[in-house]
């Protein structure tokens, strides 16, 4: 959405997409534009309607802001996480006018920089305000002549919930659509390379195929492929308006050592926490699918922390270093590290590539993309793989404690992993995964001697106050030396 709104006040610049985002159809651009707000200090905020709007833009109210997208009323305070929004924002009102506007961590909940001013985008690309809903819910009845009902997509939108799989509704919230093209104030000058006529083919192909396969075997509810996107005839007349340039590869297939696959877009496979079995779905695919499976994991930690999960649903993937391994190898179901933000099918041979985005959710990316605060280099642990269960470690706000390994709690109904800390007196601390930075590698000259902190005792605050104290002492005595050593006179000396 961000890159969006940057398009349309675009004068020049280069944008790189893909054939499936090309051909995708849009939310109108009047959407987008009739709905960014923007605020500076001094503005005057009515709450009860800007909460509305919120909700209408697609933001949850949470009880804390960590992702984007979230928004939390405390008092006369408003923080909100806007998307595309590297860092969440703090809105401090008197009565009801705003009186600063400053960044906050959302990690630790501290303000970090003020700033003058805020633009607020909407959170997805789908309209949950209630014209939207009602939008919807008449395209559904005339689309599918079935009792709408019988859809639990149908109900959860008519009760403001956001489904799985919605995006591939989006043409049913609006009376017309957009497409990238019609975000460009001028037509653009559109470059291609040399294999852009076949990725177009290729991609409708697999959409029609999708399609045929989802009314015909899984009955379901689903648009027909040139109501989500463009054909390749509709796109083709899109290039026919614009400048083109063609590329040609330097070098033949032949001269290289090339590996090509035919593709397909991937099912949704996403964990979903409301249902009893989060990971139901998944489990469903590694039993039925009929090929070699790679999970992609985008950093070590990360991978350690998948196969904890894997493992507690008695799920064991082979671990892989590379692409060449996991396709001559003799394993079905295989995990690696990779940065991939898209997983895909690939139909010969019949192998299936799954991203963590495409098993966790938009939110695994969104925290990459997270602007994290500045640690010690060597005191931060960058991935769970460099903890070991025993080992000690130092929590920012409770001390010393001993790592003893993942451990998955539900809270709310929504299951998360959270790293197990056990303090002295056999305490225990769980702390998000997510805030992994606020644990940090114990640095002292014994390990397995540390010695434990008590949870509430206040010991590690006295050890902290006279860390700080020690800090503020030297600091005193090296200004003394100097304010000293500058009022001494000197020698001049004639060479």
């Amino acid at each position: 959405i961000r890159t969006l709104s940057k398009i349309i006040r675009l004068n020049k610049g280069l944008i790189i997409t893909t054939v499936a985002t090309a051909m995708s159809r849009l939310m109108p651009v009047s959407y987008l534009t009739e709905r960014v707000i923007n605020f500076s200090r001094g503005d005057t905020l009515e709450l009860d309607h800007f909460k509305n709007e919120l909700v209408e833009f697609g933001y949850k109210a949470v009880s804390q802001v960590v992702e984007h997208g979230e928004f939390a009323f405390r008092g006369s305070i408003l923080d909100l996480y806007p998307m595309g929004s590297q860092s969440p924002i703090r809105i401090d009102l008197f009565d009801n006018t705003i009186d600063s506007i400053r960044k906050f961590d959302p990690e630790t909940q501290k303000s970090i920089t003020a700033i003058n001013e805020i633009n607020i985008l909407p959170a997805n690309e789908l309209d949950f305000s209630e014209s939207g809903i009602k939008q919807f819910r008449q395209s559904w009845r005339e689309y599918f002549p079935t009792s709408p009902l019988r859809s639990d997509i149908y109900t959860d939108v008519s009760n403001h919930l956001v489904p799985q799989g919605i995006e591939f509704y989006l043409p049913l919230f609006y009376e017309s659509t957009s497409t990238l093209f019609d975000y460009f104030s001028q037509s653009p000058i559109v470059i291609f390379d040399a294999a852009v006529t076949d990725s177009i083919t290729n991609h409708w192909d697999n959409v029609t195929k999708r399609y045929e396969i989802a009314t015909s075997q899984m009955a379901r509810t689903v648009l027909k492929p040139e109501d989500v996107y463009l054909t390749p005839d509709e796109l083709d007349k899109k290039f026919v308006n614009c400048l083109q340039i063609h590329i040609s590869p330097l070098v033949s297939e032949a001269a290289v050592d090339v590996a090509t696959y035919a593709t397909r877009i991937p099912m949704q496979l996403t964990v979903d926490a409301r249902l009893p079995e989060p990971m139901g779905i998944f489990k469903k695919m590694l039993a039925e699918f009929r090929g070699k499976i790679l999970l992609v994991a985008e950093s070590p930690g990360r991978r350690e922390s998948i196969m904890d999960l894997l493992r507690a649903n008695s799920l064991s993937p082979k671990l892989v270093d590379s692409w060449k391994e996991f396709v001559t190898g003799d394993d079905d179901f295989c995990l690696t590290v990779s940065p991939l933000e898209k997983g895909m099918d690939i139909e010969n041979p019949f192998m299936a590539i799954i991203s963590e985005s495409q098993l966790f959710g938009e939110r695994v990316y969104q925290r990459r993309l997270r602007k994290r605060k500045q640690a010690n280099s060597e005191a931060m642990i960058r991935n769970l793989a460099e903890l070991s269960v025993g080992a000690p470690v130092v929590h920012e706000d409770n001390g010393v404690g001993r790592y003893k390994g993942l451990i998955q709690l539900t809270i709310n109904d929504i299951t998360n992993e959270f790293i197990h800390i056990e303090y002295a007196d056999n305490d225990k601390l769980y702390v998000p995964v997510s805030s992994l930075n606020l644990v940090n590698r114990y640095s002292g000259a014994d390990p397995e001697h540390a010695p434990l902190h008590r949870l509430g005792s206040g010991q590690w605050q006295k050890v902290k106050s006279r860390a700080e104290k020690r800090v503020i002492d030297v600091a005193a005595e090296l200004l003394d030396l100097h304010a000293k050593r500058a009022a001494r006179a000197g020698t001049a000396f004639q060479v």
